[in-house]
C-alpha cells in the first residue's frame, strides 16, 4: 500500500463520530479558516468532538476508550477526513479490538485488519503517524493540546521543555536523514536501471555478432569506406547541381540566344581582338551590336581585323560603341566553358558511382552465396548484416 505525505497546507474539513458518547451519529464541518464552533448547554456534547479527534489521531485515553462507547452498542467509529482528500477512520469495540484505516479520495490505502480479524491496538500505526507528522514525547504527542493543559514552553517544567525539544530536533534530523536517504536510493535505482539497459545493449550487440570472422568484418570496413567515398562524392555533385540550378536562375539585363559550343573558340578570338583595340577612336561611329545576332558578331569580326593596322588620322575618332556588351559576352562565355567543366566533371562522377553501385551489388551476390546477407540503410547507405534470424549486425 502506498503511503500519503501530509500536505503542509492540509485542515481537517470534518469529523464524523457513531456510537460515540453521547451521539449515535454525529457531524461537524470545519470552516474555510479551520475553525469548528461548537455552541451548546454544558454537558451537552461539545467536548465529545475535541475527544475524537484526541482518539482517532492520537490514540489518547487509551485506557478509557471502551466507556466512550455509546450504551446499547458495540463499538464506536470515528472519521476525521482532511481537505486533501485523506480519511482516517478509528474503531474500538467492547471486545478490546480496535481498527485504524487509511483512505485516499475513497479508496483505502492501508488498514490494520489481518485478513478479516481485528486486533488490539496500543499505538497510532506509523503510516498514519507520517502522514500527520506527529512529534511524541514523554507526556504525548506535541500535535494536540487541549485548553486543560499547560501552555508549551511557557507552564511546562524545564526537564519537560528540555525532553520536548530534543524530540522536535530529533525528528527534524531524522526527517531530513530520510528525505536524503531516499533521493540517494532513487539515484541509485536510476543508475541501476540505465546499468541494466546498457548491459542488455551491448549483451544484443554480441549475440548478433556471433559468427562474423575477421575477414567478414575487414571486408565490411573496406566496403563501408567506399561507401562513404561515394556518399562524399555524391554530396560533392548534389552541391555542384545545386550551384547549376542558381546558375540557371540568374537573369541578366537582357536575353540572349543560346549559343553554339562550335562558335565559342571564334567569339573569344574576337575578346581577344576587340580587347587590343578599346582605346582606339574611329571617325565614323560603329552601330550597336545586338545580341540577338550573332551572324553580325561575324560581321564585327572582320571589320575590326580590317582596322587593326589603322593609326591616328589627325583627328578624334569617336570609341566604338557596343565594347561594354562585348565585355559581358566575355563573361558569358568565361562561365559558359565553367559550366561545360562542370558538366564533364558530374558525367565523370556518375559513371564512378555507377561503376561502385555494381561492385557493391556484386558484393552482395557474392556473399550471399557464401550464406551471408546484407540489407541497405534507407536513411545512410550503410550495408547491415541480416542473420537468419532478422537481427541487423
Amino acid at each position: 500500500m502506498g503511503i500519503v505525505k501530509l500536505n503542509k497546507n492540509s485542515k481537517i474539513s470534518y469529523i464524523e463520530v457513531y456510537n460515540f458518547m453521547a451521539y449515535e451519529h454525529a457531524k461537524a464541518y470545519f470552516d474555510e479558516q479551520g475553525i469548528l464552533n461548537l455552541k451548546g448547554f454544558n454537558h451537552s456534547g461539545k467536548s465529545a468532538f475535541e475527544t475524537a479527534i484526541a482518539v482517532c489521531l492520537m490514540n489518547a485515553y487509551l485506557s478509557k476508550q471502551s466507556k466512550f462507547i455509546r450504551y446499547d452498542s458495540e463499538y464506536f467509529r470515528i472519521i476525521v477526513g482532511f481537505d486533501d482528500g485523506v480519511s482516517i477512520v478509528r474503531d474500538k469495540y467492547i471486545s478490546g479490538q480496535s481498527l485504524y484505516e487509511l483512505y485516499k479520495d475513497g479508496d483505502c490505502i492501508f488498514t490494520t485488519k489481518q485478513g478479516n480479524k481485528l486486533s488490539k491496538i496500543s499505538d497510532v500505526p506509523d503510516v498514519i503517524k507520517k502522514y500527520l507528522d506527529l512529534i511524541e514525547t514523554d507526556t504525548g504527542y506535541l500535535n494536540y493540546q487541549t485548553r486543560r493543559d499547560p501552555l508549551w514552553l511557557v507552564e511546562t517544567k524545564g526537564s519537560e521543555n528540555y525532553s520536548a525539544l530534543n524530540e522536535i530536533l530529533k525528528s527534524e534530523e531524522t526527517s531530513r536523514a530520510n528525505a536524503m536517504l531516499n533521493s540517494d536510493i532513487n539515484q541509485l535505482n536510476n543508475d541501476i536501471t540505465i546499468l541494466e539497459s546498457e548491459i542488455q545493449r551491448k549483451d544484443m550487440q554480441y549475440q548478433s555478432c556471433v559468427g562474423v570472422t575477421e575477414e567478414m568484418i575487414s571486408s565490411i570496413q573496406e566496403k563501408e569506406l567506399v561507401n562513404q567515398i561515394i556518399d562524399k562524392r555524391s554530396k560533392g555533385i548534389s552541391s555542384i547541381r545545386e550551384y547549376e540550378e542558381d546558375y540557371e536562375d540568374i537573369r541578366v539585363g537582357y536575353q540572349l540566344e543560346k549559343l553554339d559550343y562550335s562558335n565559342m573558340s571564334k567569339i573569344a578570338q574576337i575578346k581577344g581582338t576587340l580587347d587590343s583595340l578599346e582605346g582606339i577612336k574611329i571617325l565614323k561611329e560603329v552601330p550597336v551590336i545586338s545580341s540577338k545576332n550573332l551572324g553580325s558578331i561575324s560581321s564585327l569580326y572582320d571589320v575590326v581585323e580590317s582596322l587593326e593596322n589603322i593609326g591616328f588620322v589627325g583627328k578624334e575618332m569617336n570609341r566604338v560603341e557596343g565594347l561594354n556588351k562585348v565585355r559581358e559576352l566575355a563573361v558569358l562565355i568565361s562561365e559558359l566553358k565553367e559550366l561545360i567543366s562542370i558538366e564533364n566533371k558530374l558525367s565523370e562522377l556518375d559513371t564512378e558511382k555507377e561503376n561502385l553501385m555494381h561492385e557493391k551489388e556484386e558484393f552482395i551476390k557474392e556473399a550471399e552465396s557464401m550464406g551471408r546477407y546484407f540489407v541497405e540503410c534507407e536513411n545512410c547507405g550503410t550495408l547491415m548484416e541480416v542473420d537468419t534470424n532478422g537481427v541487423h549486425s
